[in-house]
């Protein structure tokens, strides 16, 4: 037996088929005769395998599984096991006699093992030589150190799957939950492109069809619309960006899902991203839906009353950015005029400031009117050859919006050439690498929604022809000394 593991039931002193109370009682006793005022000089290691004893029988899903492994141990050396007490059968009718035997047999067993443990346990030792007893007791004592050692492992092992098949199930939640809020962002997607659909087949033809007309005949209609129109707008391919990052986010968590236990949780920085992912998503829906119903709302105005323009809607917006912009010279013409009656009371009360310092005091304010006047007058000047169709025709492909600046970055939304930007990359540098900075912009191939020259061209101002060269020449000049006032007129982004 010092190769198995420990008969328990020996080490209590009862049999194999005693009852939970028989096993209870018997741990009582032995804890009694072991108990310090009684035997001083007791092992410790004998009562740490008492209490195991206990502790493994009186528990029966542990008894169970130990009492197998004792039936296997003792079939194994040739031995049987009693039977427990609930699994005992009344004897068959002609077989009293070997019944009888068999119990009989068990009992003497029993009894022996009993007295056994009894000896080795509670009983002085018998004379033996001292290198005998403490070989004996050392023997002993590793025994039961060792069997400790082995069941506290089997339950820790135990223990630790327990232990990783919850923690696995957590992480599945997790992740479960991560998923979820995947595909509800992915869902969003289907809802942004109809609301891109809707505008561009309910809004877009109202720049042209009669109905646009209707709204053409009210001024402030036109601007309210001006507004909504040119506002910036998601395209499909920014949809089609969001949902392809979502679904890059969704695959490792399907797999991790796919294994039997799952041990890696979702990443906060997962979590965040899925949650911008989805705030992007539903702003450009709510966006979009808002403004769709703010164009609805002015037509039905206009239908209401009833009026129709005569040009279309998209004429009327262009009327009216030329409106605003006569507004603004006539202010900058008012602003002139008062700028002179000012200038000629100051130098009607420079006559009869008769101080030196008074008059140095007025000619500062008579020049610094001036200046500010002359600005206004050159601004006023630069804003209307700015807005000009020759300005606007020549600088086409600066002021078109799309998605490539002038630092080869490219965002998510069309907007037209940065001003600072061009000024940082260099294109406006009025040398010969300035001007192939700027024709490298206009030959670029990556841009499809520009009118951008063949490369064909050439890559390098040198091998242009002189035509080609002029008019990339006119274009830096114009950019240099317009790009002020075609950002306030909102042309170039600043």
């Amino acid at each position: 037996m010092s190769s198995g593991i420990v008969d328990y039931y020996k080490v209590l002193g009862v049999s194999h088929a005693a009852t939970p109370e028989e096993i209870r009682r018997a741990y009582l006793k032995r804890m009694s005769d072991l108990h310090p005022d009684k035997n001083p000089n007791v092992d410790p290691a004998v009562v740490k395998l008492v209490n195991l004893a206990h502790d493994t029988l009186r528990d029966p899903a542990r008894k169970a599984a130990y009492d197998a492994q004792l039936r296997k141990q003792y079939r194994a050396g040739g031995l049987s096991l009693a039977p427990p007490a609930t699994q005992a059968a009344a004897p068959a009718r002609g077989n009293t006699g070997r019944t009888i035997l068999y119990l009989a047999g068990g009992l003497v067993f029993t009894g022996a093992v009993a007295a056994g443990v009894i000896t080795l346990l509670s009983r002085p030792p018998k004379p033996e030589t001292p290198q005998e007893l403490e070989a004996k007791v050392e023997r002993t004592r590793a025994e039961a150190k060792l069997k400790i050692a082995e069941d506290e492992a089997r339950h820790a092992a135990e223990t630790a799957l327990a232990k990783r098949k919850q923690e696995a199930a957590a992480v599945a939640v997790r992740l479960k939950a991560t998923k979820g809020d995947i595909e509800r962002a992915l869902s969003l997607a289907p809802e942004l492109r109809a609301e891109i659909d809707a505008w561009n087949s309910q809004v877009a033809p109202l720049l042209t069809n009669e109905t646009g007309k209707k709204i053409a005949a009210n001024e402030d209609a036109v601007i309210a619309f001006q507004k909504l129109w040119t506002a910036p707008l998601v395209s499909p391919s920014d949809v089609q960006a969001s949902s392809e990052r979502l679904m890059e986010l969704l695959k490792p968590i399907d797999e991790e899902l796919a294994k039997a236990e799952p041990l890696a949780p979702p990443s906060q920085w997962v979590t965040d991203q899925v949650s911008v992912e989805e705030k992007k998503l539903q702003s450009a829906i709510l966006d979009l839906k808002t403004r769709r119903q703010q164009v609805q709302s002015l037509v039905a105005v206009a239908q209401r009353v009833g009026d129709e323009s005569s040009v279309s809607l998209q004429q009327a917006m262009d009327q009216a950015t030329v409106a605003s912009l006569d507004r603004k010279n006539r202010e900058l013409a008012t602003i002139e005029r008062e700028t002179q009656d000012k200038l000629r009371e100051l130098e009607v009360a420079r006559k009869r400031i008769e101080s030196e310092s008074q008059i140095k005091l007025a000619e500062s304010k008579v020049e610094d009117a001036k200046a500010t006047g002359e600005r206004n007058l050159a601004n006023s000047k630069l804003l209307e050859q700015a807005n000009s169709p020759s300005t606007k025709a020549l600088l086409a492909f600066f002021l078109t919006p799309g998605y490539v600046q002038a630092d080869k970055s490219q965002g998510t939304a069309k907007r037209p050439f940065s001003y600072s930007g061009l000024v940082a990359a260099g294109a406006l540098e009025n040398d010969e690498e300035g001007l192939t900075k700027l024709l490298r912009l206009l030959i670029n191939q990556n841009d499809k929604v520009r009118p951008t020259w063949p490369s064909t061209s050439g890559k390098y101002h040198r091998d242009l022809t002189n035509e080609k060269k002029e008019k990339l020449q006119a274009m830096q000049r114009a950019l240099a000394e317009l790009g002020p006032a075609l950002v306030e007129l909102g042309l170039l982004d600043p």
